[in-house]
């Protein structure tokens, strides 16, 4: 499981890419629309982490939900 390093910055979108998933699969594994997901990774839902899955996306990236929380809110703001 992928944890959280000091050194490194991931945004949700590297996540994804890293666990091997295009907008799609992850889509259909959390249940969400392709469009939704689009959007958290660009950044242009504020207070995402209020309404995103985390556990769910934790869950099908198969890391640590600490570091989809970062991630989420990495990807808010870039």
């Amino acid at each position: 499981m992928l944890r959280p390093v000091a050194d490194q910055q991931y945004n949700l979108r590297r996540l994804r890419i890293e666990a091997g998933l295009n907008l799609e699969e992850l889509a259909a594994r959390i249940d969400v629309p392709v469009p939704t997901l689009k959007r958290w990774e660009q950044g242009l839902v504020r207070k995402l982490s209020d309404r995103a899955p985390t556990r769910a996306i934790a869950r099908a990236l198969g890391v640590d939900i600490d570091l989809v929380r970062d991630a989420l809110d990495r990807s808010s703001r870039e």
